[in-house]
């Protein structure tokens, strides 16, 4: 049991460091997945658009302009991720409109094409802050839970001790050992420590206080468990003391119960004989008083006689 007592303190008081000194940071937020969606149609139309200037840069005469286009386009499609059949054939096909002549055509494309590039930028500036906005909430919200979780547990941790003072104190008290007294002290102290740890979190103090918690509770439970169990020592010592004393008084009690019993028995005999003697002594006397009687009745016959 009191390995189990030690080993829960430890373990409440552990999960109060590790979840208050680095509180976890929040999850990914919603405006967060709706960046990553307009970010990636972004990232799927410039790649279409350089994989359609590649084609298009094929059409032109053999020379360093065409390798140097070659070059650069080579170099943006190997930073860019693979675009969309929709973006690739869109862009292809405004390549192969102003390639065969079709340039109101492919230049209409181009317009559209850059006017949704432009929203899609526009609306990735305005997710960038909303994502900086919700991460700032979520922080402070997960602030504020594990917050109220370290006040919970240092209040748990505070109460645990607590009842172990408590028990402590009585059992010195109820057997008379003074060192079961002096760890209820040590338990009562680091129990005043978590309760005002509880007041504390968020503060730099709290990982000083709930170390404070974790070695002094620690210590006044193990210290509380060693004379516990050197108590338990002497109270078998002066269990075994009492137990020859009680068999001492048991004896003497015997014996005095015997002689009671003895006299009882002489007291009974010398009744028996002292109300035999009455009893001859009373018939005696009856039996002389009916004969006296009988002759005042009779004095005639005492005459004839």
């Amino acid at each position: 049991m009191k390995t189990k007592s030690f080993t829960l303190l430890g373990v409440l008081a552990t999960g109060i460091l590790a979840a208050c000194a680095a509180p976890a940071l929040p999850g990914e937020t919603k405006a967060e997945v709706k960046l990553e969606k307009v970010a990636a149609r972004q990232l799927s139309a410039a790649s279409a658009s350089v994989q359609a200037a590649d084609e298009a840069n094929a059409a032109n005469p053999d020379g360093a302009p065409k390798t140097a286009v070659a070059g650069e386009l080579g170099v943006a499609a190997a930073n860019l991720p693979t675009a969309s059949g929709e973006d690739a054939r869109a862009a292809l096909a405004r390549v192969n409109a102003a390639l065969t002549g079709k340039l109101s055509e492919a230049q209409k494309g181009w317009t559209d094409a850059v006017a949704r590039g432009r929203a899609l930028d526009a609306e990735v500036a305005t997710l960038e802050k909303q994502v900086v906005a919700e991460r700032a909430a979520a922080a402070e919200a997960q602030r504020k839970a594990t917050e109220r979780m370290c006040v919970i547990a240092a209040l748990l941790v505070g109460g645990a001790l607590f009842m172990a003072a408590a028990m402590s104190l009585a059992g010195g008290l109820y057997f008379t050992l003074p060192r079961l007294e002096y760890g209820a002290l040590g338990l009562a102290a680091g129990a005043a420590c978590a309760f005002f740890a509880a007041t504390q979190v968020g503060s730099t103090r709290f990982n000083i206080l709930a170390m404070v918690v974790l070695v002094g509770g620690v210590a006044a439970l193990a210290y509380a468990g060693w004379a516990g169990w050197q108590g338990g020592r002497t109270l078998k010592t002066k269990a075994g003391g009492f137990d020859s004393a009680m068999l001492a008084v048991r004896h003497f009690l015997g014996e005095a119960a015997g002689g009671v019993e003895t006299e009882a028995k002489r007291l009974w005999r010398w009744l028996g004989v002292e109300l035999d003697g009455a009893h001859k002594a009373l018939v005696a006397d009856w039996q002389e008083w009916e004969a006296s009687f009988a002759d005042k009745v009779n004095p005639a016959k005492q005459g004839g006689a």
